[in-house]
């Protein structure tokens, strides 16, 4: 199964892009791809999940550790509920580069921080990215 990440900042509200990015994923690769993210509620990832799940895909998400888990956390129920520490978000970067086979990354004009280190993870672990903007 192809793992596809899709992750986006907080500012990035482009629906119509969302929706033709993972659409194009259904219609090449059916049920053998897998939609992953960052579990972000705002901004692009929130439209991530939600087209994702529309269109009948698998999908995952590496929420925070300091979060609680839900249907679709990707890390077992141990890996979280953990204090809020900022390395949280490193961390969870990390492991969501390792994860994926390839990755979108969604940015609006200022790119945030957060999508900045997952690009870095992504290029260490020679994972391939597209930047949309």
């Amino acid at each position: 199964m192809m793992k596809v990440g899709i992750i986006g900042d907080t500012e990035y509200e482009n629906k119509i892009k969302i929706k033709e990015i993972i659409f194009n994923l259904k219609k090449k690769y059916g049920d053998s791809v897998e939609v992953v993210s960052r579990g972000n509620a705002q901004g692009a990832e929130r439209y991530i999940k939600k087209y994702a799940l529309e269109l009948g895909l698998n999908y995952k998400e590496f929420n925070p550790p300091h979060t609680n888990p839900n249907l679709y956390s990707a890390m077992n129920e141990s890996f979280y509920n953990k204090p809020y520490k900022p390395f949280n978000f490193i961390l969870r970067d990390k492991i969501f580069s390792n994860y994926v086979d390839v990755c979108f990354c969604l940015t609006s004009k200022n790119t945030a921080a957060s999508v900045k280190t997952c690009i870095q993870e992504l290029e260490k672990n020679n994972k391939k990215f597209v930047v949309v903007n």
